[in-house]
């Protein structure tokens, strides 16, 4: 959703909030740091500077079961 630009505006809130929504929807939440921010995340991601794996990884590192 990031790299294609559905819309004019807030294409990478918008795939941040489905992310947030899907993951708790599933029961799980992203633990970050303190030091961290998700928006980062996005927008490495819209800049194609992260891979396929690398996402895979940053989230399986992040992603805990809610209690």
């Amino acid at each position: 959703m990031v790299g294609n630009h559905w819309f004019v505006d807030g294409n990478k809130r918008t795939a941040l909030l489905m992310v947030e929504l899907l993951v708790r929807r599933s029961g799980y939440h992203i633990e970050v740091a303190e030091t961290e921010r998700l928006d980062d995340l996005v927008v490495t991601v819209a800049a194609g500077q992260m891979d396929f794996g690398a996402i895979v990884d940053w989230f399986k590192s992040r992603i805990r079961k809610m209690p």
